[in-house]
């Protein structure tokens, strides 16, 4: 419980099984990105859209440290495939 300004004594409950699953979803595209490499490049704008948030997910240290790790096989596998493409890396 905690005592709310205003509010009184309110009662906080935290969903742990979505929070763990936060994680486990972050990990698993860490390795697809890793393991697909430039095949994984169509799909590295919208994961990294969603995995930025998650970087500053105040409710779990686990999920913004594999967030923050999960950014770098996507950043790579959408340099790559916009190499292999013809386009800008930069």
């Amino acid at each position: 419980t905690v005592a709310l300004p205003g509010m009184g004594t309110k009662k906080l409950t935290f969903n742990t099984t979505q929070i763990q699953e936060k994680a486990q979803a972050a990990r698993a595209m860490y390795e697809h990105a890793n393991a697909l490499g430039v095949a994984f490049g169509p799909y590295a704008e919208t994961c990294a859209s969603a995995f930025l948030p998650l970087v500053k997910f105040k409710y779990s240290p686990e999920v913004r440290s594999t967030s923050a790790q999960t950014l770098s096989p996507i950043f790579n596998a959408a340099c790559q495939y916009a190499l292999s493409t013809g386009g800008d890396a930069a």
